[in-house]
Parts: C-alpha cells; sequence; structure tokens
C-alpha cells in the first residue's frame, strides 16, 4: 500500500491526523542510552517530547523517500 495514503500528514508540521488515525501500531525500539539521552535533549530543546521528536523525524525521511521517488534524476 502506498504509505502517502496510510499517513495523513507527510509534511511533519502537523502529526494530530497520524496519531489518531485508526491504525496506530506501537513500535518497540532498542536504542543504546546515550542515543536516547541525545535525542531527549534535542527534543527538549525544541519543546517536544522524545515520541514527537521520532515522529518529525520519520516523517520528515519519510516526506524526503516520496520527493526523491517523485523528482526526475538530473
Amino acid at each position: 500500500m502506498d504509505m502517502r495514503k496510510r499517513i495523513p500528514n507527510l509534511s511533519g508540521e502537523d502529526l494530530g491526523p497520524a496519531l489518531m488515525a485508526p491504525d496506530v501500531v506501537e513500535v518497540p525500539l532498542l536504542l543504546p542510552g546515550w542515543q536516547v539521552a541525545a535525542l531527549a535533549d534535542a527534543a527538549q530543546d525544541r519543546g517536544l517530547t522524545a515520541g514527537e521528536m521520532l515522529r518529525h523525524l520519520l516523517s520528515n525521511f519519510i516526506q524526503d523517500q516520496a520527493q526523491r521517488r517523485s523528482s526526475p534524476l538530473p
């Protein structure tokens, strides 16, 4: 299935609709302690939780991948 149809907003600006989708899935994630600390610090600097920060990072990554696939090669 096309991920753009599954994720309501790929802009990374407003993730509310994505979180309210009926098919929200919890993803267990194991990270080294230093990465968790760095993530928490970066999120706090932006006024976000670590979870919000991860959702923004994933959304931006997915959007970039979609744009690369749809852009013609130079």
